[in-house]
């Protein structure tokens, strides 16, 4: 198959893209890593939150503790 001007031009413009692809793709993987490690990445944050979520409950139970004993002492009196 002969390939014409215009088919030569298609095909180092196809290629030409897919290289600008692959470049894109591997700067972006040097520098977020693989989906593994974004995967790590989000686990570890998600925890981070969920700490964070279960430490301020503690820290509101302890004070909803404090405010029932009050009420109750109060009622008592």
């Amino acid at each position: 198959m002969e390939f014409t001007s215009f088919h030569k031009r298609q095909r180092i413009l196809s290629i030409f893209h897919q290289m600008k692809y692959i470049a894109r793709k591997d700067r972006e993987f040097t520098t977020e890593g693989g989906i593994r490690e974004r995967m790590t990445a989000a686990r570890l944050e998600q925890r981070e939150t969920q700490r964070q979520v279960i430490e301020r409950q503690a820290g509101e139970i302890e004070t909803l503790k404090r405010e029932v004993e009050r009420l109750k002492r109060m009622v008592g009196e």
